[in-house]
């Protein structure tokens, strides 16, 4: 004898598997970054930046300091969107162009890179790039959980875009 079994209903799953019910959710959320999560975003991108002060960067830290950078300027998004005065204005204009210098950095570093088989900054390179990162952190700490994760998300999206349209070109 079979027993009947009852079909089993799957939702719609997001990045991470996690359901879009619960991505919703948590983008929705008002509630601060805790510093701790802070740090475990923030650690890796400035780990990269010190490997790269030292010479000592790698392919898959690049990336990081890439889809930090791509972070920041998501972070200066979701501010100029959901918080519409002319201060925020200005910082999201001011983000916008401090993520720009840092990618322009960035794509200098990775062609010198394809040139010479190691990843080497001038000074003014790594101030850039370190701005954005310390812009990062600054709007971690002031913004909602809710836009972190979307900035995140769409982070990384750009970032496999690009990577992708890099791969496409080589």
């Amino acid at each position: 004898m079979s027993r009947k079994q009852c079909k089993r209903k799957h939702y719609a799953t997001g990045s991470a598997g996690v359901s879009i019910i619960h991505q919703t959710i948590f983008k929705a959320s008002t509630a601060d970054v805790a510093t701790n999560e802070q740090t475990d975003i923030l650690l890796p991108a400035y780990m990269a930046l010190d490997n790269l002060r030292a010479g000592m960067l790698d392919s898959t830290r690049f990336i990081v300091l890439n889809e930090s950078n791509c972070m920041t300027w998501q972070l200066g998004r979701q501010l100029a969107i959901h918080r519409g005065s002319a201060e925020t204005g200005d910082l999201a204009l001011m983000v916008k162009q401090r993520t720009e210098a840092a990618a322009e950095a960035l794509a200098v570093i990775g062609e010198r890179w394809r040139e010479r088989g190691t990843f080497t900054a001038l000074a003014a390179e790594l101030e850039a790039i370190r701005q954005s990162v310390d812009l990062c952190r600054q709007l971690l700490a002031v913004m909602p959980k809710g836009m972190a994760l979307t900035a995140m998300i769409d982070a990384e999206a750009m970032t496999m875009a690009s990577m992708a349209q890099a791969r496409k070109c080589a």
